[in-house]
């Protein structure tokens, strides 16, 4: 079977599949997430698999990462903040106040840079 991605829902790693000939599935054992079923439920689980992360994973060693915070208006993107002595800062190292970066609900890593621009 393909490899699992984290749960969409959770961002939990413990992704589990399994079945017999007439049931095939794949579930989180975290949040209990489960689906797609099928023989393909494998790759179905991966197109589903979101890079968002919950906010109390965030690494906290000054490495780049977009932040999700939370607003009245359902929520916007901040790119490339880090956290360094205790804040989140922005790409230049300045502190981005709270309450903003407090209301932060999730993380992902900064994508790739395009081929041969690193």
């Amino acid at each position: 079977m393909t490899d699992l991605k984290p749960c969409p829902f959770c961002g939990g790693v413990n992704i589990l599949s399994g079945g017999d000939d007439k049931y095939v599935g794949v579930w989180c054992d975290d949040c209990g997430a489960s689906g797609p079923n099928g023989y393909n439920c494998g790759s179905d689980w991966n197109r589903r698999a979101s890079p968002w992360q919950p906010i109390e994973t965030a690494p906290r060693d000054g490495t780049s990462v977009d932040l999700w915070i939370e607003s009245g208006r359902g929520g916007y993107r901040l790119e490339n903040h880090c956290f360094i002595n205790g804040s989140w800062r922005d790409e230049n190292g300045l502190p981005f106040g709270n309450p903003v970066t407090s209301s932060a609900t999730h993380w992902m890593p900064l994508p790739e840079p395009p081929e041969g621009k690193k």
